[in-house]
């Protein structure tokens, strides 16, 4: 219980995220080692980034978690495309998202990405009964490495349920101002602002 504690795995996460997008970017831009070091360079110096190597918040290792959905999610989709999806991308995915849930629920709003992918590229997708199969073993995947966070919602009355309702407007635990002029609309979409920013 002492501050080094509480700030080193952050610092870790920061590291471990600032190596991640340096691979990622080296791997799909042919190799070019440059790529990667603007890659950190940009990571180190935005300052949101910077802060969350520091401070110790659920945002730090979600970050991480983000990134490694990035790197996991081009590898299905290259796979995808290819016409030759495979289970073990799937259940990447849904490791990382699993993961995630226990941090913050917000990342389930990275399935919205493959939604969007499934349909701008609907044509040039296989679409397979074993595609379908293998989505629902990595939604089970997904939601047992949730369990702990469900289950201890239940019981204490849906407390992060609640928070993220607020963050939509939609009342929780920090219900929009109505008074002060924010509404749950302009609550709503500087959320997805935020979202998309980010």
């Amino acid at each position: 219980n002492t501050e080094f504690a509480l700030r080193l795995p952050m610092a870790l996460h920061s590291a471990a995220t600032a190596w991640m997008l340096a691979r990622l970017a080296v791997s799909i831009n042919g190799g070019d080692e440059r790529a990667g070091l603007l890659a950190v360079i940009l990571f180190c110096i935005t300052p949101a980034f910077a802060a969350n190597a520091q401070l110790c918040t659920q945002d730090g290792p979600i970050i991480l978690i983000w990134t490694a959905l990035s790197v996991s999610g081009l590898k299905l989709i290259h796979h995808w495309e290819a016409g030759r999806p495979r289970l073990v991308d799937w259940l990447a995915i849904a490791f990382w998202i699993g993961i995630g849930f226990l941090f913050k629920q917000s990342i389930l709003l990275f399935g919205t990405s493959f939604v969007a992918y499934a349909l701008i590229r609907r044509k040039n997708l296989a679409w397979t009964p074993s595609l379908f199969l293998q989505i629902i073993i990595a939604s089970i995947f997904a939601a047992l490495f949730s369990l702990p966070m469900i289950l201890w919602n239940a019981h204490h009355g849906w407390p992060t349920l609640a928070h993220t309702l607020g963050h939509l407007g939609a009342g929780g635990d920090h219900e929009s101002d109505e008074k002060g002029g924010y509404s749950p609309v302009k609550w709503f979409f500087s959320l997805l602002g935020t979202e998309i920013g980010a």
